[in-house]
């Protein structure tokens, strides 16, 4: 009998950027620790892509999907369990994953309604430092 190995799901747009970036934690003994007891999943949602993506953060393993974000009701809090959503385009979040983004610009987004669950999304910065201390070893 031979065993079929699972082909990965291909990710797309920016679900794929945010894979590249983060896959990396999953190699970190830091993360892992810090992480272990974390359990959350945060929709990034690019307003102008055509895709979003789901990070999942399961007791120190980080996973990223992708979802077509044409359709509103499939991103849905009830459909894929987020618990936190940021909503963008694809700068702002480039600004976000490189520090480059004013307290003023990220509140103005929570005001409108863009960001929701901040306190989630604050786990986003947590990765991205672990990812340049790592980098600066």
């Amino acid at each position: 009998m031979s065993s079929r190995k699972e082909r990965p799901r291909k990710l797309r747009g920016f679900a794929g950027v945010l894979y590249k970036q983060l896959d990396p934690l999953n190699q970190i003994d830091y993360f892992k620790e810090k992480h272990k007891d974390t359990n959350v999943k945060l929709l990034l949602n690019t307003i102008d892509g055509k895709h979003a993506a789901l990070i999942t953060i399961d007791k120190g393993t980080i996973s990223v999907d992708s979802f077509p974000n044409k359709n509103k009701k499939d991103l849905k809090k009830k459909v894929l369990g987020w618990k936190g959503k940021l909503e963008a385009d694809t700068k702002t979040f480039l600004d976000i994953a490189m520090g480059k983004l004013p307290i003023g610009t990220l509140a103005k987004k929570l005001f409108t309604g863009k960001l929701r669950g901040p306190r989630k999304l604050l786990i986003m910065a947590s990765l991205f430092n672990i990812l340049e201390k790592e980098k600066n070893k």
